[in-house]
């Protein structure tokens, strides 16, 4: 009897737990494998997706990985072929707070599951039933770009977009704010993924304008696919602006002031949103100062050797006014349709003198000329767009549609002033220079999920540029005002184009796939009027893309991707008027040039660690027709600078990014690039000039608890070559402090630029007949104090368990499909 009492009760220990573990038990049995799971992984602040996050599968019997995933660029993820059981989902990526969900029941009878919405959150502390949300990380990457998130950036806060771009890895501004991209020029400049009049015209000026205040990210697209316009040889930089993501009535006002007289920053930004409406508007006033000074010394090797010294001093005062204003109206759980206008106006003051003097070849002074020039110059720009998107129920199908219309006005009035002292000579000039440019575009784009591993992107694009440039240039020798019919110019430029495209997208177990072709129309018309000559080029041109991507594990991808892309020349550089603003260094362009053409080449290695990112690329580019600038020095000593197609540059090198979290409160940013150049001499010789270049900038952002963050950051850019000369190296080292006040409402910063006032351009330029030392300065010396203040509502509410919104229900809503 005892043994049978033995045996019966193992039988109902052992059915027991069976019984017990058996969903467990089943992951590891042979049921079939016919359960999905689905999501999206967004931040928990702004809503929007967080790229290649981690989600892993836990079996909640041993606490062991069972399977797991990527997110895609978007955040969304599906995991297949899971068996039944009980498990446990974990998400998580680099500068986010790891999430681990409820038990949830793999069950046959619901084969697939949507999980809806899961939000991650940067750092999560709470007091008093109150949840602080700390600021994400810096980097964020995506397969096509590179996201650099910059609202917490101390060094430009109280500046512009230029002091935004100078903080960016990759990203390089000389004192001009003429950016480059790994050390090329030829870089397209969107504003909200659109291309404006304000980045189309004096693109510098613009990005004055903008505060950095409004600035949310910056975005890299160093070889972008065939979805996006081609133009920019070096790659895109889009510059994402603050929107709001809250259901509340919140905003904020913000002053700065900078060293130097007249030099200050005002502004505001209002937003309201609810179920149906989100509404923002801004407004900002800019007054700024700028001092620059050009050394240009020559000497001439004509009959006789000659010299020429230059010496130029420039003053401007700016007041830049920018209002803008944002609506968007949710049609329903999928459409969305909305409405976005800025308007800025704009006045620059300037006085200038330019000191000449020629000297022998025994250094005797043959002749002095004083040049003046005064101006005033007012811009008004006007952007207007309309967007439509809307989703499907079946996941990651998407339609959008932009209408977009930009226009730019611009009235100048110079008057210059030039003096011979040794022939006592004088001549007076007036100069209006009238403006028009008007931008339209109309976009449409479609993504369609064939099916859980492919999709198909296609899309088309019309846009019309026209450009009306009235040049008057008057004489004014003896009192009696004559139109100079030589110096005056009136100059029409028009461009439409016709573009579509289609991208193929496939994953093949860890290799992710994505093929793209886009086929561009473009009509270009010039019209130089005061000379009677009309330029008319029709071309077509094919823009296909490849990329390639490999998970290598959970923590580390690798790809490999090309591109083929177009810098068409500037508007400027098509006119073939003269310029004569400066006697002794005239300009003129050429309406002969063509477009340059560029294949883009880059293998990548992403590697994450838990507090560490790196990111080390290898690219190549060659372009063909490559434009370049060229001087010729006549036998007077006066210098012509034009341009013109060579053959041919190639551009090679490294780039590493990495972010590394040192400590708790400090984190080191650095970017180093390291490239080299091969340019054609010209399109006959076959000669190759060649140099290494390189740069480097390391930002150590630091945050002493109860006292203040810090951060400091360091530039260096190698000398360099270009086809007539090289430019000397650059680099300048920045700090900036800032303090949150009642519980972050309020912030103060102040931050120095160019500490020890090191940032200046220096080159070298020659040519068959002369040689050229050029010293250029502007003030970037600059210490401004700012200050922040927040007001209204904000909801940060959320659910802490699963890590959605409170009252969510979950599914396809919540996942916006």
């Amino acid at each position: 009897m005892k043994q049978r009492f033995f045996l019966l009760l193992a039988f109902l220990y052992t059915t027991t737990q069976a019984i017990a573990q058996s969903p467990s038990m089943r992951m590891q049995g042979n049921l079939p494998a016919i359960i999905s799971v689905a999501g999206q992984i967004v931040d928990g602040n702004t809503k929007k997706g967080i790229p290649f996050a981690t989600v892993s599968i836990i079996n909640i019997r041993d606490n062991k990985v069972i399977t797991g995933d990527v997110a895609d660029e978007k955040g969304y993820f599906k995991i297949n072929e899971l068996k039944p059981g009980r498990v446990k989902m974990l998400y998580s990526f680099i500068g986010y707070v790891s999430l681990t969900s409820d038990t949830i029941f793999l069950n046959p009878s619901q084969p697939e599951i949507v999980l809806g919405v899961i939000k991650l959150y940067s750092a999560t502390k709470q007091i008093a039933q109150a949840t602080v949300q700390a600021e994400r990380g810096m980097l964020q990457m995506a397969i096509d770009k590179k996201v650099f998130n910059v609202e917490k950036n101390i060094l430009s806060t109280g500046g512009t977009a230029n002091d935004v771009l100078q903080t960016i890895p990759s990203v390089t501004l000389d004192i001009d704010g003429n950016l480059s991209l790994r050390g090329s020029g030829n870089v397209t400049v969107l504003i909200d993924g659109r291309i404006s009049t304000l980045t189309g015209t004096d693109r510098n000026a613009v990005l004055e304008q903008i505060p950095s205040s409004a600035i949310e990210s910056v975005e890299l697209i160093t070889n972008p696919s065939a979805k996006y316009d081609p133009d920019g040889t070096s790659g895109i930089i889009n510059i994402v602006l603050k929107k709001n993501k809250q259901v509340s009535l919140n905003g904020s006002v913000n002053t700065s002031v900078t060293s130097g007289n007249g030099r200050y920053n005002l502004g505001y930004n209002l937003n309201f949103k609810n179920k149906k409406w989100n509404i923002s508007t801004g407004y900002n006033l800019r007054v700024n100062q700028i001092n620059s000074r050009t050394l240009n010394i020559r000497t001439n090797f004509n009959t006789d050797t000659t010299f020429n010294d230059q010496l130029g001093y420039n003053h401007n005062d700016n007041k830049n006014h920018v209002i803008r204003l944002g609506v968007d109206r949710y049609i329903n759980s999928r459409s969305t349709i909305g409405f976005t206008s800025t308007f800025s106006s704009s006045k620059k003051i300037a006085n200038g003198v330019s000191e000449n003097a020629n000297y022998n070849v025994i250094h005797q002074q043959t002749d002095a000329l004083s040049r003046l020039n005064n101006s005033t110059e007012n811009n008004i720009n006007l952007d207007l767009g309309v967007n439509y998107r809307k989703t499907f129920l079946k996941p990651k199908k998407e339609l959008t549609a932009d209408v977009s219309y930009s226009k730019n006005t611009t009235d100048a009035n110079t008057i210059y002033g030039t003096t011979s002292t040794i022939n006592n000579s004088h001549l007076y000039q007036d100069a209006i220079n009238d403006g028009v440019v008007n931008l339209a575009a109309i976009k449409v784009d479609y993504t369609n999920p064939i099916n859980e591993k492919s999709k198909v992107e296609t899309g088309f694009k019309v846009s019309y540029r026209s450009n009306d440039a009235d040049y008057k240039v008057s004489d004014n020798a003896t009192g009696d005002t004559i139109l100079n019919t030589n110096q005056s110019n009136h100059f029409i430029y028009k461009e439409f184009i016709k573009a579509a495209y289609a991208n193929y997208s496939r994953t093949i177990g860890q290799w992710g796939v994505q093929v793209g072709l886009r086929a561009e129309h473009a009509q270009i018309e010039t019209d130089q009027r005061t000379a009677g000559i009309k330029n008319n080029k029709p071309y077509l041109s094919f823009f296909p893309s490849v990329y390639f991507a490999r998970k290598m594990s959970m923590d580390q991808e690798i790809q490999l991707n090309y591109s083929r892309r177009i810098n068409r020349p500037q508007v400027n550089n098509l006119n073939p008027f003269t310029d004569f603003s400066d006697p002794r260094n005239l300009r003129t362009g050429n309406p002969n040039l063509k477009p340059e053409y560029v294949d883009a080449y880059e293998l990548s290695y992403i590697k994450y660690w838990k507090r560490n990112t790196l990111t080390s690329t290898i690219y190549l580019r060659q372009t063909n027709d490559q434009i370049q600038r060229f001087r010729i020095v006549d036998t007077t000593g006066v210098s012509t600078v034009t341009f013109q197609n060579l053959s041919f540059s190639r551009n090679y090198g490294f780039e590493f990014i990495a972010v590394t979290e040192l400590m708790k409160f400090w984190t080191l940013t650095t970017n180093l690039n390291l490239f080299r150049n091969e340019i054609a001499v010209s399109n006959t010789s076959g000669e190759l000039k060649t140099g290494s270049n390189g740069s480097i900038k390391v930002m150590s952002s630091t945050k002493l608890p109860k006292l203040f963050d810090v951060q400091f950051s360091g530039n260096y850019t190698s000398p360099g070559v270009t086809a007539q000369g090289e430019f000397k190296e650059m680099y300048s080292f920045d700090i900036g402090l800032k303090k949150d006040l009642f519980k972050s409402k309020a912030i103060i910063s102040a931050n120095l630029s160019d500490i020890f006032n090191t940032r200046s351009m220096r080159f070298d330029t020659y040519g068959l007949n002369y040689f050229q030392y050029t010293k250029h300065k502007r003030d970037t010396q600059l210490l401004t104090f700012s200050l922040i203040y927040k007001f209204g509502k904000a909801d940060f509410q959320k659910n802490k368990r699963s890590g959605r919104e409170e009252g969510s229900q979950g599914g396809m809503d919540d996942m916006n499909f």
